[in-house]
């Protein structure tokens, strides 16, 4: 007895300490940032003003600038982060676009890319040597292009998409999902690819008329949003229905993960909102300390979501946890239930139950109450809720898990067996 009531008083004790989602990280630069890439938790990039780009590889304790070199003092509209060592960005200067890369960490940067009269919007690289891009239309025809050699080289051959008049892209309004691509413009139009750009369709999405954004969780469920003007799909973007924008003060930057999405408002207050309902109902989860948000992304391999400021910080969530909702269902108590499979070898599913909007905590703790991983630990609406738990890097034991909101508290035991 006397052991369970240390063990609960460690679990509330070590729970309410943990109040922070968002951290602000010190990256020693006061430079506006336009743009930021993360290729895992530890790794990431981001760029902006006077050819500033700045790369961490322990997670946003240490940031080093890397930027300038080849690419001078030139305004970094859009970067993309493929390991430590290399990376993609694009500037705009004049009436022409360039493309620059780097291999050994930002040492020296490389001009890949340039193209008169055009305006490179986003890069995005689906390994270490294929890769896709998307700017603004030139001579009527949009700027696309691949490379399968890391981005050494860029081929448009075979990507012919007219332009509808007028019509052009947005900064980092591109998502891919495997050999999935979609692209936001200001023309009520998503243009969407299933074969990695051979063939495309036009979709009909929100107003963009000052600025659009558009992720896809998954290969069918995404968001997309315009001017003032917020849309789910559930079938790659087919189909677009009306959703409940976050903020009245400005157009929202998108990034998601498993059942849940943020958005990044740049406008006065700039705030990060979350949903875990597809957008239907929104909570502001980050208010930045100083500055305005100007973008935000997930980690591509790991939970963790990054977003860049104009006064030249970061700010770092490191749990995005795929929490899938279940039902929304108006419930009358807080209940944790007994994980299933149980025991259980390495995966098993956790599900609980939340009344009203909270702050939702829900930990992972070894026999010695020692913390092994936080599921849970965001705002969440009213409803039924369930969350995996992998075991494959701790050893087979008893462990206990315990949610705690407002002022209830639960805790369980499982054995992982291996």
């Amino acid at each position: 007895m006397k052991y369970k009531l240390a063990l609960f008083a460690l679990l509330f004790f070590s729970t309410k300490l943990c109040n922070s989602q968002w951290l602000e990280l010190n990256t020693g630069n006061n430079i506006r940032l336009n743009s930021i890439s993360a290729a895992n938790d530890f790794v990431c990039w981001s760029a902006g003003e006077n050819g500033v780009v700045i790369r961490t590889i322990n997670g946003g304790t240490n940031w080093i600038s890397v930027g300038g070199g080849a690419i001078g003092s030139a305004i970094i509209y859009n970067i993309f982060a493929v390991d430590s060592n290399t990376a993609l960005c694009t500037t705009t200067p004049s009436n022409s676009t360039n493309v620059y890369r780097t291999s050994n960490g930002g040492n020296t940067w490389t001009q890949v890319f340039s193209q008169n009269g055009g305006f490179i919007n986003a890069i995005w690289m689906t390994s270490a040597t294929n890769g896709f891009m998307m700017g603004d239309p030139v001579g009527g025809r949009w700027s696309l292009w691949k490379t399968f050699n890391g981005g050494s080289s860029w081929d448009s051959t075979g990507l012919y998409l007219n332009q509808f008049p007028n019509m052009a892209g947005w900064v980092n309004a591109m998502h891919m999902v495997g050999n999935s691509i979609w692209f936001n413009t200001n023309g009520f139009t998503i243009y969407y690819s299933s074969n990695y750009g051979n063939n495309w369709v036009q979709q009909f999405g929100p107003d963009a008329g000052s600025n659009g954004s558009v992720w896809f969780n998954n290969l069918t469920t995404g968001l997309s949003s315009g001017n003032l003007d917020l849309r789910y799909s559930t079938n790659s973007g087919m189909s677009w229905f009306a959703r409940t924008n976050p903020s009245s003060n400005g157009t929202p930057v998108l990034m998601g993960k498993g059942s849940q999405f943020w958005a990044c408002v740049f406008n006065s207050p700039s705030q990060i909102y979350m949903t875990t309902n597809n957008g239907i109902n929104w909570v502001v989860e980050y208010t930045p300390q100083s500055g305005q948000l100007s973008h935000i992304t997930a980690s591509r391999n790991g939970n963790s979501g990054w977003a860049c400021k104009t006064d030249g910080g970061v700010v770092k969530k490191d749990i995005l946890v795929a929490i899938n909702q279940i039902s929304n269902e108006i419930l009358n108590r807080y209940e944790l239930k007994q994980n299933y499979p149980n025991p259980f070898n390495p995966k098993t599913t956790i599900r609980f139950s939340v009344p009203k909007t909270s702050r939702i905590f829900l930990k992972v703790y070894d026999l010695l109450g020692r913390e092994v991983s936080i599921l849970v630990n965001q705002f969440l609406q009213p409803g039924n809720y369930s969350v995996n738990f992998n075991g494959s890097n701790i050893a087979s034991g008893i462990y206990y898990y315990t949610i705690n909101a407002d002022e209830f508290i639960e805790t369980k035991k499982m054995v992982l067996i291996k």
